[in-house]
């Protein structure tokens, strides 16, 4: 029997997850890859923060953004383009093996490893 924690929210549909940064995202709605949801939930991370004093959780708090080293987009496309360009070494030929979606993903992650590297030589 799966027992349903309560949410600070008090959104029977609010989840928690873990993203790409390797951190806990709380939100509702669609799950993306990379563990960030469609409709975050400030209430859901504020509480677990305020329960797990020193951990901070996904959506962050725009004053966390600004007195820390805060993840941008780019970090993250730039982070996927390097795990991309490791994948892509190991797997050589073997692409072929992927199946239709992750081919998508993988050449996703390619495409914006290469728009990251462009941006950074203009």
């Amino acid at each position: 029997m799966t027992r349903k924690i309560p949410r600070a929210c008090g959104n029977p549909k609010c989840g928690v997850s873990t993203g790409i940064h390797r951190g806990l995202t709380f939100g509702s709605g669609d799950l993306d890859v990379h563990g960030f949801w469609e409709n975050p939930c400030r209430l859901c991370a504020r509480a677990y923060e305020k329960d797990h004093p020193g951990k901070k959780a996904w959506p962050y708090r725009k004053e966390d953004l600004q007195d820390s080293n805060p993840i941008t987009m780019k970090d993250v496309e730039g982070q996927m383009g390097r795990l991309a360009t490791e994948i892509h070494g190991e797997m050589g030929n073997t692409r072929n093996a992927l199946s239709p979606r992750e081919k998508k993903i993988f050449d996703g992650i390619k495409q914006k490893q290469e728009q990251h590297t462009n941006e950074k030589e203009e």
